[in-house]
């Protein structure tokens, strides 16, 4: 595993996890007690249409993200775009699909949609806000290995791993670490293919036969998944049942104090690394704070904080935006000042979060600093909180 320092039993009360090797793989790293380990899926599986109720016929072609991709405007020259643009106007099977009124929709990774780079506009991709939509009663998905796939395969949906750019020279380490991953498990999944006749010769047979998913897959699919059913009503009463007493129920967050984030246990974090002697590392896009104030005063909250190179960052209270900036590399040049209305406390009880949104995360490997392959942005070093004085 990798990657995976927020999910400490420090950030969460529980954890969930879709099979019994999903959660042998990190009882070995983290200390979860016994009953916060939670056999029971994902929520959003509950959303996904088993095929016998799709009324429609869609497929769904969803790659993850590559990161080369972002940093040379020379796109349509790499082996993958071409490859994309090919599979989405292939004339026989664009033509059959048309004839047999199945619908075809290709998605963009998040982080690639984030760019609105115009250059990715002729594979017509559609946006993040329908995706959810389109995933949930599509009858089949072609991917290289996103997780998506699960989403699928919980139903017996077909999936089609189609691995394009594998043997790459200019993949970005992150995505060469993947694909190696990915080659490992060939063995667990089926349907995999490295050529574009192939992906459109095992779509033109699910086609003709209603999207059906054969048997010994389906056999496949049962060792991914604990349950296939009820997921939201099995997470709803696993949670009802943990101890009153959770790790942040009488967490209190004071004022007038400098906290250290590498010690206090005055706040709650979701996205951060392991303490570290002088702080702790956000790790990917997002880090949250949570705080539970019981004086309601106006208040700042500094934050104290370098980034691992120069990092554009947003920052919200709750759901608002306070401010967009530049975190720089160098130590003693930032600090983010969030000021707290006395008004806010009072009508929320104290509760607030800041969050920070991270504009491209990088590993020290990728910037060779060091063999560290985690994708950090922001090493936060303190947080002040104190009172805003009248007058």
């Amino acid at each position: 595993l990798k990657n995976t320092d927020s999910l400490s039993d420090e950030n969460f009360n529980a954890i969930v996890f879709s099979n019994p090797y999903e959660k042998s793989c990190y009882k070995t790293i983290y200390n979860y007690p016994e009953d916060r380990q939670l056999l029971i899926g994902l929520a959003r599986w509950d959303s996904i249409l088993p095929i016998e109720q799709c009324d429609e016929k869609i497929v769904l072609v969803y790659f993850t993200f590559r990161r080369y991709l972002m940093q040379d405007q020379k796109i349509i020259e790499y082996k993958i775009f071409k490859e994309w643009y090919c599979l989405l106007n292939d004339d026989i099977f664009i033509n059959y699909m048309k004839e047999n009124n199945i619908k075809i929709y290709f998605a963009l990774h998040h982080e690639m949609e984030k760019m609105n780079d115009s250059k990715f506009d002729i594979l017509n991709p559609i946006s993040q806000s329908r995706l959810s939509e389109i995933k949930n009663k599509a009858s089949l998905l072609i991917t290289d290995y996103s997780s998506m796939a699960f989403d699928f395969m919980v139903k017996d949906k077909p999936v089609l791993f189609y691995r394009i750019d594998q043997d790459e020279l200019c993949l970005d380490e992150e995505s060469r670490e993947n694909s190696k991953y990915a080659e490992e498990l060939n063995d667990q999944i089926y349907n995999i293919f490295y050529n574009k006749k192939d992906v459109i010769n095992k779509c033109m047979y699910y086609f003709k036969n209603n999207f059906i998913l054969e048997d010994e897959f389906k056999a496949q699919n049962k060792c991914f998944f604990a349950c296939r059913e009820n997921f939201r009503e099995n997470i709803y009463n696993a949670i009802s049942s943990l101890e009153e007493n959770s790790p942040f129920a009488n967490i209190l967050t004071p004022i007038n104090t400098v906290l250290s984030i590498s010690t206090s246990k005055n706040i709650r974090s979701v996205g951060l690394s392991k303490r570290e002697t002088h702080g702790r590392w956000s790790l990917g896009d997002e880090v949250s704070f949570y705080f539970n104030f019981t004086e309601y005063k106006r208040i700042i909250i500094d934050f104290k904080l370098h980034a691992i190179t120069d990092l554009d960052t947003a920052v919200y209270l709750d759901s608002k935006k306070m401010l967009s900036c530049n975190i720089f590399k160098v130590v003693n040049q930032n600090k983010i000042s969030i000021v707290v209305s006395r008004k806010k406390l009072l009508k929320q009880n104290g509760c607030i979060m800041i969050k920070f949104i991270i504009r491209f995360p990088i590993s020290p490997k990728m910037l060779k600093l060091n063999q560290d392959s985690r994708m950090l942005g922001i090493f936060f070093h303190s947080i002040d909180i104190h009172e805003v004085k009248k007058g």
